[in-house]
């Protein structure tokens, strides 16, 4: 039985916050230094593009699209029906005649591409597949004609309108054939990365948080139809019966070697705690300190391990290539990260470091988040199948908030761009919840698994079951000493 202590905080700057990147004895201020290493030169699975991530103005990481994979061509109705969900089901979303062709792509339900080990594209991800870089307007440039695309073929019986026969048609009826046809089949409609069919044949199902017409659990769609009546421009998103595209993380490998594992510096920082009386709040202050900007991986508590100083843990990385050994260390206990941290000359953080750590001198409340939704793309949390359908508003696990979108697994520390905090660091959101030094082995944050959006921004501190855990890391902190004048 999980118990909680809800801490209220308020934080004020004792002096504001600064962030200084500490490398061993060295010390930067660029933010080029925050970012993660050169791509993963990984393996690409057949049938996939690697797109280059990109970001839309310097060391602007909140608007910067990491490196991933996509699909070349959409899925077939034969892929959808043989989709190899759980329960055996097709994962096409409509019941299809045995005559039709399987070999031309179909509508599909969400839970395709997670259940093919991948999962959707975002807007933002299919946009740059689609579109490159150069801000044309269609995937060959942007002139639109009816050669370039299967889309544009609509065509209704003609109707009276005010005493006058209207006839419906597409701009391309007699040259297109108003149905989708087999992926690839038109060589114009291909993206500067080599991607298929993005501008008409079948729509796109993605992960749209933001969109205005979308459903419940965010996905929308992107891309002409061969049915299209009109142009539509591919940078508009819209909720319809789409087909499935899908994607996947490409990971940016951070392999520091622990002892120089990149650090953020903080000045002293004073937040407001809950003094246990109404309408009383007491005044705390940390001092100064040091934090690792990224997770504890694999790699760095190995090393630990191989010189003794760390229990060993029974780890079983979900994948094989190389950059297993480079997601965050799990299943190690409190026990074994403070070893870690002692290890290193360094500790865990406490409660208010943590939280300061986080947010920076200001309180975070539910206006930073429109939509529990907006924060799928920030943060890799909530990402497991739902187990019922409760549908508990605090609790991403059982309301399937993320699961469409993120993993379900750890990624290298520093992948989602957007899970960087004010101060630098990232992954405080998702990716593995995180030990604190605390009495009774507490935890904070959200993970891969699950992860509430009220206990992150209520602070909650959690304590943890018995037995070390799959989704539960840790990074480490040290007291910043200020050199000699």
């Amino acid at each position: 039985m999980r118990t909680q202590i809800v801490i209220t905080i308020a934080i004020v700057a004792c002096g504001s916050p600064e962030r200084t990147v500490v490398h061993g004895s060295k010390s930067a201020t660029t933010t080029s230094e925050l970012r993660p290493a050169a791509p993963v030169a990984s393996e690409l699975p057949p049938g996939m593009v690697r797109v280059p991530g990109t970001c839309r103005g310097k060391d602007d990481s909140d608007h910067c699209i990491p490196t991933f994979d996509i699909d070349v061509y959409e899925a077939t109705l034969g892929e959808l029906e043989a989709c190899g969900a759980p329960d055996g089901a097709s994962c096409a979303d409509g019941t299809y005649p045995p005559e039709l062709d399987r070999r031309i792509p179909a509508h599909a339900k969400p839970h395709y591409c997670r259940a093919r080990g991948k999962r959707m594209s975002t807007e933002e991800e299919w946009e740059l597949a689609a579109l490159g870089t150069d801000d044309r307007n269609y995937p060959w440039g942007n002139e639109l004609t009816c050669d370039k695309a299967n889309w544009g073929a609509f065509f209704r019986e003609p109707v009276w309108i005010d005493g006058h026969v209207s006839e419906w048609r597409g701009p391309c009826v007699g040259i297109n054939p108003g149905q989708p046809v087999m992926p690839g089949s038109y060589p114009s409609d291909v993206s500067p990365f080599g991607v298929y069919d993005m501008a008409g044949n079948i729509s796109e199902l993605v992960w749209g948080p933001r969109a205005r017409s979308r459903s419940p659990r965010g996905e929308t769609a992107r891309g002409m139809t061969a049915l299209n009546e009109r142009p539509e421009s591919l940078r508009e998103s819209r909720y319809r019966r789409s087909g499935a595209r899908c994607a996947r993380f490409v990971e940016e490998i951070v392999r520091h070697a622990p002892a120089v594992s990149p650090m953020v510096s903080v000045n002293a920082t004073c937040v407001y705690v809950d003094a246990g009386r109404t309408d009383s709040l007491e005044r705390v202050c940390t001092g100064a300190f040091e934090a690792d900007v990224y997770e504890a991986t694999i790699r760095q508590y190995e090393l630990c391990v191989e010189e003794k100083r760390c229990p060993p843990v029974h780890v079983s990385p979900a994948v094989s290539d190389i950059v297993a050994l480079d997601r965050p260390i799990t299943n190690v206990s409190w026990v074994g990260a403070r070893a870690y941290c002692q290890w290193l000359g360094k500790r865990l953080p406490n409660a208010l470091e943590w939280r300061a750590l986080a947010f920076g001198p200001r309180v975070p409340d539910r206006s930073d988040v429109i939509a529990a939704h907006a924060w799928c793309e920030r943060g890799n949390w909530g990402g497991r199948f739902s187990t019922d359908h409760s549908h508990r508003s605090d609790d991403a696990s059982q309301n399937d908030i993320c699961h469409v979108l993120n993993p379900g697994r750890s990624l290298v520390p520093g992948t989602i761009r957007g899970d960087r905090s004010p101060l630098g660091v990232y992954d405080l959101v998702g990716n593995v919840a995180e030990w604190i030094d605390a009495d009774g082995y507490p935890y904070v944050a959200g993970s891969h698994y699950d992860g509430s959006l009220d206990d992150f921004l209520q602070f909650t501190i959690r304590s943890a079951p018995d037995q070390p855990q799959p989704w539960l890391g840790f990074r480490c902190v040290r007291t910043h000493h200020a050199p000699p004048r």
